[in-house]
């Protein structure tokens, strides 16, 4: 069975990474095979499809999906062929590594209703039902028998169109027996027909006799072509190049290059002959006016062509357009040498790699504020969430990442690149946290969950056991979903004391899963200096300027590590243990917002490094939060779109094929503050100075809106980070 794996990262101060396989025809809302799709035949035997069904071939592993009814290269532009007694339709088939698709046309030559493939033949015997009116039969009433066989020594003639494009001359085209050439008037392009159905087409006018190359036109006065480079992922630059007929060049500048602002300048007529030769021959417009590109709202070029009345221009999605639409592009900047101007991207600077355990913490903490920057900058609601349990999942998973997928992972987490040297900082990083000791609990585990016999490899096994001490596990993800959906639930909630429960909802588990990991966090840690609970009084909290909320407000008077700027107090509270500690981040009016564009670890750091211990006076508001996040479209936005994508996404490193990739990203998350300290846990699935002698003492009174981190002093490595909008609101 050919299948696309679906990875899922759930994460509750925990993280939880489901690896999911899923048919290539899922998004067809095809079922499993368990559930009895489609049809099973036997080679040298007939079967029936209706319109988006299958047939598995299990033997041989072919996969059979009839597309729909359709027009082909052998019929008119818009005519449906159903006339004449000619039915097309399309196929989609899928053999080992294969995935092509071509039409089968019966009523007209059999040679036209076979194709062959990786030495087997596929011939469209019948469809019904005939005869038919495109316009009174719905698509999904159409049936095609269909018949698949191996095949020896037979050697098609390709498309007429596939030849065409390859630089063969539309006039030297080699058509089936019994077919010949024809033109199409709409484009030029050539179509391979019966003599009697070629006449027919030059007397309707949709075809011609001859073909002749596209003649460039003599006045170029009207000609403009415009290409607008706009967005990417990462660093592109950003600038618009317009041609004019005579010759004439504007480029401007705008981001990401050498030379800004406009510049004009001129180039040979010849060259625009010979771009506009080009243009006649991708039939741009006749080219759709979008190409679409999963994770980009912003077109990465614009396109836009006028010659005489006509004008067309053409939306490009992360390249996801045609290859001739694409050389279209690229032979304009050729042509106008654009990147003499641009200039060419900088090069990387190498990172230098960690020496240390807090050097790694570091990086881990970069991509903490990052994230925190997508999830909750700016917005009006409580925030919570573990940095480190986010990363810890996606560790695991880097493992299995090569190419492009790796270096975007990469990118926003900001990994050490030297595997043996990533690892052995996870372990320690691991093993450091998971040290008993006797006035805190603090406790990290992974778990790899394993479909029963789904082959993954030794080396991915070997790594996440070893390195990341993942407890791996067995599971029948196929015929025990539900079992297994609640096994690795109670996994999760044992790990965070029962603070995280049904981390993995109904349905989120089924026969397509293949393969979970998770990863949990949790700490519960008592104050080293306690609030006493008799001075806890119910006092305002400004959400907002228009909204207030009574709270619980905690006060204690003690020596507490302080500092502060012209608009900002810090305040770190140390559990007992003196190991970990809850830095608070207030501002001074109110102003979270101002504060939230300022987090970064150069700030932090800096803040961290002017705290004096001081008389402080602490009014904290008690709180519980609980957070849930889908973070596919945040870790897309800062920098990683292609593991999401089944096209692109290669996790080859966890089980040899470049057929995995991630369906889904789930964080949850659990803190409670109260005078005698904090509880917390999380889930990811696949998400000195002097002391102060200087009356009164300092006020810390945190009445309004505040930033809260908690980290391990030992290494600064930030394991949990939030922010308190309305402390009355358990999100």
């Amino acid at each position: 069975m050919f299948v696309t794996k679906a990875l899922i990262i759930t994460s509750i101060i925990s993280t939880l990474i489901i690896l999911s396989i899923q048919s290539t025809y899922a998004q067809y809302g095809n079922p499993a095979v368990s559930s009895d799709p489609t049809v099973y035949p036997k080679l040298e035997e007939e079967f029936q499809l209706g319109q988006d069904e299958l047939a598995f071939f299990e033997s041989e592993n072919i996969w059979i999906r009839f597309v729909n009814v359709r027009e082909d290269s052998r019929c008119p532009a818009d005519v449906l062929c159903v006339w004449q007694g000619r039915v097309s339709i399309a196929v989609n088939v899928i053999k080992g590594e294969q995935n092509i698709g071509f039409p089968l046309t019966v009523g007209e030559s059999d040679s036209l209703a076979l194709q062959t493939f990786d030495g087997y033949y596929i011939r469209l015997i019948e469809v019904e039902p005939y005869p038919f009116s495109s316009h009174e039969i719905q698509s999904s009433e159409y049936i095609a028998t269909l018949l698949v066989s191996e095949v020896e020594d037979i050697e098609p003639v390709d498309a007429p169109l596939k030849q065409f494009k390859s630089g063969i001359a539309a006039d030297e085209i080699v058509c089936k027996e019994g077919l010949v050439v024809t033109i199409k008037s709409s484009n030029g392009n050539p179509a391979c027909v019966k003599p009697e159905t070629k006449e027919k087409l030059i007397e309707r006018g949709w075809a011609k006799t001859n073909w002749s190359p596209s003649i460039i036109p003599t006045d170029l006065s009207d000609v403009t072509i415009k290409l607008e480079r706009t967005a990417c992922f990462g660093f592109c630059p950003i600038y618009s190049i317009s041609i004019h007929g005579n010759g004439t060049v504007n480029y401007d500048g705008m981001d990401f290059v050498e030379t800004k602002g406009i510049r004009t300048y001129e180039i040979p007529i010849d060259q625009v002959k010979e771009l506009i030769s080009l243009i006649y021959e991708t039939n741009y417009f006749s080219l759709d006016d979008r190409y679409e590109a999963q994770f980009t709202d912003a077109p990465s070029t614009i396109t836009t062509i006028t010659m005489g009345d006509q004008t067309k221009s053409i939306y490009n999605y992360g390249n996801a357009g045609p290859q001739k639409l694409q050389t279209l592009e690229e032979k304009i900047d050729e042509i106008t040498q654009s990147h003499t101007l641009v200039g060419n991207p900088k090069p990387e600077q190498s990172e230098p790699e960690p020496t240390s355990v807090a050097e790694v913490a570091n990086l881990n903490n970069v991509f903490g504020f990052e994230m925190f920057a997508n999830l909750a900058q700016g917005k009006q609601e409580n925030a919570f969430f573990s940095p480190y349990s986010i990363s810890s999942a996606f560790s695991i998973l880097y493992e299995g990442a090569r190419g492009t997928t790796q270096d975007e992972i990469h990118s926003v987490f900001h990994f050490v690149r030297d595997d043996q040297a990533r690892r052995d900082y996870a372990h320690q990083t691991i093993s450091d946290l998971n040290k008993p000791a006797q006035n805190y609990i603090l406790s990290t585990a992974n778990a790899l969950w394993i479909q029963d016999k789904f082959p993954i490899l030794d080396e991915y096994k070997d790594v996440t056991e070893t390195y990341y001490l993942a407890k791996t596990e067995n599971l029948d993800f196929v015929t025990r979903s539900e079992e297994s959906r609640k096994t690795i639930n109670s996994w999760v909630e044992e790990k965070t004391n029962d603070k995280i429960k049904n981390l993995l909802p109904e349905g989120s588990i089924n026969d397509l899963t293949r393969a979970v990991i998770t990863n949990a966090v949790y700490f519960l840690g008592n104050w080293t200096v306690q609030f006493d609970e008799t001075l806890t009084r119910e006092d305002d909290f400004k959400i907002s300027e228009q909204e207030t909320a009574k709270v619980p407000m905690m006060n204690v008077e003690q020596n507490f590590n302080y500092g502060s700027t012209d608009d900002l107090q810090i305040l770190q509270m140390s559990y007992k243990g003196e190991d970990l500690s809850m830095l608070v981040l207030l501002p001074k009016e109110n102003d979270l917002q101002s504060l939230e564009k300022k987090l970064s670890v150069e700030n932090l750091n800096q803040w961290k490094s002017n705290l004096m211990k001081k008389q402080v006076n602490v009014y904290m508001p008690k709180f519980k939060l609980e957070t849930t996040y889908s973070l596919n479209d945040d870790l897309a936005t800062m920098g990683m779109p292609s593991v999401f994508d089944p096209e692109s996404a290669d996790l080859s490193g966890i089980d040899g094929q470049k057929d995995l990739y991630v369906t889904g990203v789930f964080h949850k998350a659990f803190v409670a503050v109260d005078e005698k300290g904090t509880e917390a846990a999380a889930a990811t699935g696949i998400v000195s100075g002097v002391t102060s002698i200087q009356p009164p003492p300092e006020i810390f009174r945190a009445d309004h809106p505040f930033i809260f981190l908690i980290q391990d002093d030992r290494t600064g490595l930030i394991l949990f980070m939030g922010k308190v909008i309305d402390p009355t609101k358990g999100q």
